[in-house]
């Protein structure tokens, strides 16, 4: 744990001693939301869909869970890393196909049901439909999906449990 700990911050350090980083990841999309709401204020704009200022801690809380979730996950992924060159195909081979079987490449409607099955047992689709829940204009609590979100989170946390006993902060060595 206290090896995780000092690679975040670490890279923490790292990413906040590199102005264009700063500036791309955080400056920037702050400014156009600035610059947009601005514009068009709170009216929706035709044709995009339709998000109200109820909307935005919604928007935010879902994309926060889901961002911890995921980088949980892929900490613990790191687990099965054995050198930095595997890292990319590692982690291509585990997420390409969830979202294939989750419904996010392909239409829900065109994948087998028990695809679809098999993708509701992993974060991602609840993640979709997370996403998709804020965006509608129908959906009731301002756009929050409890139920996914739990979901989520549960993820989220196993990651975090898996982690916290597997992290390195350097590749593993074939033993010999």
């Amino acid at each position: 744990m206290r090896a995780a700990r000092a690679q975040l911050r670490a890279e923490l350090l790292a990413f906040l001693r590199e102005p264009a980083d700063l500036f791309f990841s955080v400056a920037l999309p702050v400014l156009f939301l600035v610059l947009f709401t601005s514009i068009f204020g709170n009216e929706p704009v035709e044709g995009h869909p339709d998000i109200r200022t109820a909307q935005v801690p919604a928007l935010v809380v879902t994309l926060l869970v889901g961002a911890v979730a995921i980088t949980c996950l892929g900490v613990a992924a790191t687990a099965l890393v054995g050198s930095e060159g595997a890292a990319s195909a590692i982690t291509n081979a585990i997420t390409l196909p969830l979202f294939f079987i989750s419904g996010v490449f392909i239409p829900a409607e065109s994948l087998p049901k028990a695809l679809l099955t098999l993708g509701s047992l992993f974060p991602v689709r609840h993640l979709y439909d997370a996403l998709v829940h804020v965006f509608d204009p129908g959906s009731g609590r301002a756009g929050f999906a409890p139920a996914a979100l739990a979901v989520i989170a549960a993820w989220g946390v196993a990651g975090f449990l898996i982690a916290s006993r597997t992290f390195r902060p350097f590749p593993r060595r074939d033993r010999e």
